[in-house]
């Protein structure tokens, strides 16, 4: 069996944004959230959320929220190569607005 060919990644970034002590104070947070379900867990009721809802109660709101839009209904047969074209068409525009590029010859595909 020959050996299989993936993607080469270019890693742009080592490090956190918020330097080398964003590890440490992450751990302290997770910790903290592993001993408080320590504690809660002696007695019979939960009374406070799992990690995903500690996190979001304690953690920091991002300065963005992200938004997740559709892209347009194409009421025509998937099967048909201009349908298929239109939605490239659309993949492409939403790249391109949001400052993705591609190489040359994909962009004179479509």
């Amino acid at each position: 069996m020959g050996k299989r060919k993936s993607p080469a990644y270019v890693i742009a970034k080592t490090e956190l944004d918020g330097g080398p002590g964003e590890v440490e104070r992450a751990s302290s947070h997770n910790l903290l959230c592993v001993l408080v379900h320590l504690h809660v867990a002696k007695t019979s009721t939960q009374t406070i959320p799992g990690w995903g809802g500690y996190i979001s109660l304690t953690g920091e709101k991002p300065s963005r929220l992200t938004a997740i839009e559709y892209y347009p209904i194409i009421s025509k047969p998937i099967t048909e190569y201009e349908t298929v074209q239109e939605c490239l068409r659309y993949a492409k525009d939403a790249a391109r607005e949001v400052g993705q590029r591609g190489s040359e010859a994909r962009d004179n595909i479509i």
